[in-house]
């Protein structure tokens, strides 16, 4: 009966160590994350100065994978909305905000700047500004190395990302 009484007193004492470090949703209060993004999107304003595009508006759609396979960023969808100023051909700065949408339906909001050229590379920097459900008080970083596909017809835009950052829930 005592080596019965041990067992069942260490299993408790697993279950409750396992239980009081386990997070929401399955996430630690804090990492670090890397993965891939898909992203297909489309012009929705241009602002013209002669030939030249000045400034433009764009909208994007996609997903995340992250490289460990489970966590922040995987198996996210998302949409983008950003503008996009032309400050020298072909060099580009941009603004703009991700919401990214988990298999639960919580939400990370990420507001990033991009600096780039015109149908070519760029690289953005991006921070958590929003979060709901498990993300809800998310902080953090992102960096996103942007590497743009050929358009698959006039208007559109395709790509792919490799991203990393690090994260802290409340």
């Amino acid at each position: 009966m005592s080596n019965l009484i041990k067992k069942l007193s260490l299993s408790l004492v697993f279950v409750l160590s396992f239980a009081m470090n386990a997070q929401a949703g399955g996430l630690a209060k804090s990492g670090e994350f890397s993965g891939t993004a898909f992203y297909s999107g489309k012009v929705l304003a241009m602002v013209m100065k002669g030939q030249a595009p000045v400034l433009i508006q764009a909208e994007y759609y996609g997903g995340t994978k992250n490289s460990a396979g489970s966590g922040l960023f995987d198996a996210n969808s998302f949409k983008c909305n950003f503008t996009l100023e032309v400050i020298q051909m072909p060099q580009t700065d941009s603004i703009g905000f991700c919401t990214f949408v988990d298999a639960d339906g919580d939400t990370m909001i990420q507001r990033g700047v991009i600096n780039g050229t015109l149908g070519g590379p760029g690289k953005g920097v991006a921070k958590f500004v929003h979060g709901t459900g498990k993300y809800e008080g998310i902080t953090g970083d992102a960096v996103w190395n942007i590497s743009p596909l050929p358009p698959a017809e006039q208007g559109t835009f395709q790509g792919w990302n490799s991203f990393s950052g690090s994260y802290q829930l409340p």
